[in-house]
């Protein structure tokens, strides 16, 4: 059996895997758009913007945190109420999770807090981030059987 603690360490890591990719999708998706308008781009430049936008995430880790918290908690409730897949849900709780926390943080800042998440595949790369975060929650906390 899980103990809380478990599930907080799971909450925890899907919660920084959820950030890391979403603040490295962010950056390349600006820098994409750099490139597109004519900005010379080199690696280096790249890699050090990249680093440099994880500063960003002392930022959104806590709302990211928050929103994956209030999903993986429904996600559990579908998994036990409804059935079928529980990795299913996890999945689709941390995708629906961070898209409906841009929209709400958008609509309430009346911009888009994610520069890379101003498009429709930015926030489709958002939710994918969201959905692998649901997908180490769902490994790290799967139940045991009984042996």
């Amino acid at each position: 059996m899980k103990t809380a603690l478990n599930y907080l360490a799971a909450l925890v890591a899907a919660t920084v895997l959820t950030s890391l990719l979403g603040s490295f999708f962010s950056s390349q998706f600006v820098l994409h758009e750099l490139q597109a308008i004519g900005a010379d781009i080199s690696l280096k430049t790249r890699l050090s913007m990249t680093i440099a936008d994880l500063a960003i995430l002392q930022t959104l880790v806590l709302a990211f945190g928050a929103a994956l918290l209030i999903a993986f908690v429904a996600a559990a409730a579908c998994a036990k109420f409804i059935g079928g897949n529980r990795l299913f849900w996890y999945v689709f709780a941390g995708s629906s999770a961070v898209i409906t926390l841009l929209i709400v943080m958008s609509w309430q800042l009346q911009l888009m807090p994610i520069a890379g998440a101003r498009s429709n595949l930015g926030i489709a790369f958002q939710a994918l981030a969201g959905g692998l975060g649901g997908y180490l929650f769902a490994q790290l906390t799967r139940p045991t059987r009984p042996e």
